[in-house]
């Protein structure tokens, strides 16, 4: 059966050929020369079941199946990923059963692939990620679409960082309304730094193409941030880091760094969203409610000149005191076990999220930081 994504069972079942009934489809393996098998029963008039057709194809795995629309014809087609040997080479092909047959639309190599609707045309389209040329070598995209009849492949861009540093893929859109692709990958182990694929004009772009790498974060106290939609609008905001001043008396402590959050549009500019405080120790942050410019002052001021500060207990052992009236009601919760507990209640709406707890990091949502030895 599939080992990634979404479908990984051994049964599925989609309308393949668009007459309003599902088939179903068995992923199987057999020791032929061609030993991966797919087996697609339709549903006869009576209710029983026939083999419609049997798809055999050599490789060692199936990787990942897809179902989507990408011919605009009735039926979903078929869209498999799978390993051909030990040494990992991948090869995706994609299915159309709208004749009541199958017609292979596309056979490529891949090391990930993506289906979204990336032109915004109605039909969903084949985003593959392929490996360098060498061992040294950045990895590339190629967009498959679908036009009159037909399969277009884009030309390739180069990505930012090689395959193996990839840490975090998700389909989103931008500030401007596009469908984008943002791939995080570490660099140089202290730094997190995302692409952010787009059709413009009728091409697939890299929004991070420039030499300076644009869109990079450094680690917060050795942890990773990621990209995430942070405040729940449907738009993939990425994170950035803003130093705090140091105060009166605090000139060997380590200066403390509030997280910057923004979006991007289609030209790549940046549009702020918000600013958010963690306590990576304490496995919590702040949501702070202020604009840029209060930011700012913030960090002119350093944290030790707010007199009108949370109850340092709310921030454990890490602490850091902002102003009341910056911060968003947000519960403060710990686990305990294998369920959550409140553990505090601070006077006009100052509290915190809980996002993760070192003895659990793997259950910790994938938005924020996460350790940089995981």
């Amino acid at each position: 059966s599939p080992t990634y994504g979404d479908n990984q069972q051994v049964v599925q079942s989609a309308d393949l050929d668009g007459d309003g009934k599902q088939e179903y489809i068995v992923f199987a393996r057999g020791n032929s020369e061609k030993p991966l098998k797919i087996l697609v029963f339709h549903e006869a008039e009576n209710g029983a079941y026939f083999l419609m057709e049997m798809l055999q194809m050599n490789g060692a795995a199936f990787e990942q199946v897809d179902y989507v629309d990408m011919d605009g014809k009735p039926g979903s087609e078929l869209v498999v990923g799978r390993r051909l040997s030990d040494q990992m080479m991948r090869v995706a092909a994609v299915f159309s059963f709208a004749d009541g047959q199958s017609e292979q639309l596309i056979n490529t190599i891949y090391a990930k692939f993506f289906t979204a609707d990336m032109d915004a045309n109605g039909s969903a389209d084949l985003l593959v990620l392929r490996e360098g040329e060498t061992d040294v070598s950045y990895g590339s995209a190629v967009l498959y679409t679908y036009e009159n009849g037909s399969i277009l492949r884009s030309k390739e861009i180069r990505l930012s960082q090689r395959i193996e540093k990839m840490m975090r893929a998700k389909v989103s859109r931008l500030q401007s309304g596009e469908t984008a692709l943002y791939l995080s990958s570490s660099m140089n182990d202290s730094a997190i730094v995302t692409d952010v694929l787009m059709v413009k004009d009728g091409d697939l772009v890299n929004l991070n193409n420039g030499s300076k790498l644009a869109y990079s974060v450094q680690t917060l106290r050795n942890y990773y941030l990621f990209m995430d939609d942070i405040d729940d609008d449907g738009v993939m905001e990425l994170p950035s880091l803003m130093d705090l001043r140091l105060g009166p008396n605090q000139s060997g402590e380590k200066r403390q760094q509030l997280v910057y959050w923004y979006a991007i549009d289609s030209d790549g500019y940046e549009i702020k969203k918000m600013f958010t405080f963690h306590n990576v120790d304490g496995g919590w942050y702040l949501r702070l409610d202020l604009d840029a410019m209060a930011a700012e002052r913030m960090a002119e001021i350093g944290r030790a000149s707010c007199r009108e500060a949370a109850t340092p207990s709310t921030y454990g052992t890490n602490r850091m005191r902002v102003p009341r009236r910056c911060l968003r009601c947000i519960p403060l919760r710990e686990r305990t076990g294998s369920s959550w507990r409140q553990t505090a209640t601070v006077s006009r709406c100052i509290e915190a999220k809980m996002l993760y707890t070192p003895e659990n990091w793997r259950s910790a949502p994938e938005s924020m930081a996460s350790p940089r030895r995981a």
